[in-house]
Order: C-alpha cells, then structure tokens, then sequence
C-alpha cells in the first residue's frame, strides 16, 4: 500500500488492475504482493497496513489470481508481518547487522 510520496498502489482496484495489466504480459507470472510498513514505532499502525496488505493478498486470491507469496516485514517488524499472514520476510539486518 502506497503513503503518500512513495511509489506503489494503494487500494485494492488499483492492485487488480495492475494484476490484470500483468496477466497480459505472457513473460511474467504474478507470485503475489510486496509490502513495507510506514517508518512507525506504533505497532498499531504497522499491524493496520499489513492486515490491509494481507486482505488485499486474499482478495487477489478469490479474483482467480494464483498468488502465493505475501512479503511483507522486515527486521524490526517481521515478528508483526508473521502475525498478519505473511509468509515471506526480509530479514537482512538481523542476519548480517545494520547497514555501515
């Protein structure tokens, strides 16, 4: 879901029809949604965007779309992202240590 001056969609008919533009291309093949939550210490709001990605996910489902990949959370809010349904995490922090 898109905030503000960031590049992305950020309602559920624009993800449809960015699907349906996708489906169009025969050299791609949509897996799923993508997501990064506001740059918040409130875990309301970060819980709030993902629960919206993950119903947006759900409803690409049951359009017929064969997506199986929600990725969304990273270092500091994976454990969030888990609890909301995703079921890929970037974790690079964690693994390798903060950036220099």
């Amino acid at each position: 879901v898109s905030q503000s001056r960031y590049p992305g969609v950020s309602s559920f008919l624009e993800v449809l029809d960015l699907a349906n533009q996708i489906k169009c291309l025969p050299n791609l093949k949509l897996r799923g949604l993508m997501g990064m939550a506001s740059n918040s210490d409130d875990p309301n709001i970060i819980a709030n965007q993902f629960k919206q990605l993950h119903q947006y996910y759900l409803k690409l489902q049951s359009s017929g779309f064969d997506v199986d990949k929600l990725s969304m959370g990273m270092s500091r809010d994976y454990q969030i992202a888990l609890l909301n349904g995703s079921n890929m995490l970037r974790i690079g922090s964690k693994i390798f240590g903060e950036r220099l």
